[in-house]
């Protein structure tokens, strides 16, 4: 059974961070993320137009994860040190939760090659 778009740009994104973690974000490639997903470099593009909008999905995809994060450890916390606290237990579980995440943020050749990211 065919996957969904939504599916497959999911799985896309997963594995560009699994590769991102295990090679550094500056070695991940189109050829590489096919080849981890099981499908041809088209397909690729049929869900993503251009690398840059790839990176640009996995970039929502964590902050999109932060967000959920931050504002769930907020929610928790009444008093300034314990709210400052509850964000950094969020974003270090974020981090162990997505190693490469460090790696993309400080990324050089990501934010040269992307302006949206910069």
């Amino acid at each position: 059974m065919r996957k969904t778009s939504d599916l497959r740009k999911a799985e896309i994104v997963a594995t560009i961070l699994g590769l991102a973690d295990r090679i550094g974000p500056d070695r991940v490639t189109t050829g590489a993320v096919a080849i981890e997903v099981g499908v041809t470099q088209a397909a690729i593009f049929r869900h993503f137009p251009t690398k840059a909008a790839m990176w640009n999905a996995v970039a929502d995809h964590v902050a999109e994860a932060l967000t959920t994060a931050w504002d769930a450890a907020l929610a928790q916390a009444d008093l300034p040190v314990e709210r400052v606290k509850a964000l950094i237990g969020a974003q270090l579980g974020q981090i162990a939760a997505t190693p490469a995440m460090p790696m993309l943020l400080f990324s050089r050749e990501l934010n040269v090659e992307n302006a949206d990211l910069r």
